[in-house]
């Protein structure tokens, strides 16, 4: 169903999830912009293929949530935002927090303080009521964000993940309600996309 919705907005099942889940962060954050880090693997070029190692690199994506966007114009909008910052994904992460001159910080991670990793087969589709997300503290799994969401479509075309936070700054209750919210907003996608954000109930969630 939602790769439906990606593919009626000639985009990605991918594009379709950072969007919402940038409305459902900045929902709760009270902002109209909210910049996400999300894992590419560094082996966009044919030089690079074969070679054997970690290369992955950190790309932050800005997403950009104006309440009187629609649903459908939040994916375009976001569509043209991804593949802008596609083209820049061979920029090492750690070179772009020094050409920003960013003062680095033991606290939380420069430029983005949530990230969206997401993996699938070509082949598989995506049945929302599938989804089934995880709720994680820091002490289970290591990430270096305040919140990193991590979502993966098995073979059998349903998607597992977790919310993985950090426990000193969030409680459990806190990040479940923002997962319930992220179930929201996908839901409404699914209902109608002309639907503006600002009407969208998310609040009590959130």
């Amino acid at each position: 169903l939602l790769d439906q919705v990606a593919q009626s907005s000639q985009t990605t099942l991918f594009t379709v999830l950072i969007a919402a889940y940038g409305a459902t962060l900045a929902r709760f954050a009270h902002q109209e912009s909210v910049v996400i880090g999300t894992p590419v693997s560094g082996r966009n070029i044919i030089e690079t293929e074969p070679l054997v190692g970690f290369m992955i690199n950190m790309l932050a994506i800005p997403i950009s949530v104006t309440p009187t966007l629609t649903l459908h114009e939040l994916i375009i909008q976001t569509r043209h935002t991804v593949q802008e910052s596609m083209s820049d994904q061979d920029l090492p992460f750690d070179m772009l927090v020094d050409q920003l001159n960013i003062k680095r910080s033991l606290a939380h991670t420069p430029v983005y303080q949530a990230s969206l990793t997401f993996d699938r087969d070509d082949d598989d589709t995506l049945d929302f009521y599938d989804l089934s997300v995880d709720i994680a503290a820091h002490d289970n799994i290591t990430v270096k964000a305040d919140l990193a969401t991590i979502l993966h479509l098995n073979t059998r075309g349903v998607i597992h993940g977790s919310f993985v936070y950090d426990a000193s700054l969030f409680g459990k209750a806190t990040v479940e309600s923002w997962r319930d919210a992220f179930y929201a907003l996908l839901e409404a996608l699914l209902v109608s996309q002309d639907q503006q954000l600002s009407h969208i109930s998310l609040l009590d969630l959130c």
